[in-house]
């Protein structure tokens, strides 16, 4: 139907929505030859059929993994026949944006700069250099070539969280905290200390 459909014109580029849902994708100006007659089709996909995300390093600044959050897609161009492009690739990078919820925001080391865009090259993941939006609740990254496209929740590097569910603590003091009247006290008692001890001395003194 007409809603399905989005005209992508090489001299000014175009965008497609995922239908029925919220990802996209956004092709830039002279992305597409003139003369190329091509459809991009996004559907939505189950984590649970794609790839595995790569094992997590056991030391190092970065975990270099990801845990699957709740959207993924498959992006697939076709011909002006309609055949599936298996190698389809664009001559300027287009803009793939997935949606993330609050539980994915809660579940990324780093918060919204845990969010990420990974791709499968038909080999292993990739990160894209994404950014997040959380205005719109949209992550988005680049990509000229297509395929499998899943929202990555960024792992802690090893080491960087603590048990209490990743939060990073101050060393404790022991909980003790004087209160105002015993600071007072022993203020006093510091000062009748000094005084005897000065009037002890004089009396020596006068003694000798």
């Amino acid at each position: 139907t007409a809603d399905d459909v989005a005209v992508i014109i090489p001299s000014a580029g175009g965008s497609f929505t995922e239908v029925g849902g919220t990802a996209s994708i956004t092709v830039p100006a002279g992305a597409i030859a003139n003369g190329t007659a091509a459809a991009v089709g996004i559907v939505s996909v189950a984590t649970s059929g794609l790839p595995s995300p790569p094992a997590a390093a056991a030391e190092g600044a970065s975990s270099g993994t990801f845990t699957f959050g709740s959207s993924a897609i498959n992006v697939q161009w076709y011909d002006a026949t309609g055949a599936a492009q298996a190698t389809y690739s664009l001559n300027k990078p287009a803009e793939i944006c997935l949606p993330f919820t609050q539980d994915d925001l809660n579940g990324a080391a780093g918060g919204p700069d845990g969010l990420g865009v990974w791709r499968h090259n038909g080999t292993e993941w990739v990160s894209l250099n994404a950014t997040a939006n959380v205005g719109s609740g949209t992550v988005c990254g680049n990509a000229s070539s297509f395929s499998s496209f899943a929202l990555g929740l960024d792992v802690a590097a090893p080491g960087a969280a603590s048990a209490g569910g990743g939060e990073v603590s101050l060393p404790g003091t022991g909980g003790y905290s004087p209160a105002v009247t015993t600071l007072l006290l022993a203020l006093m008692a510091g000062i009748t200390m000094v005084v005897v001890g000065l009037f002890t001395a004089r009396r020596v003194l006068w003694a000798r």
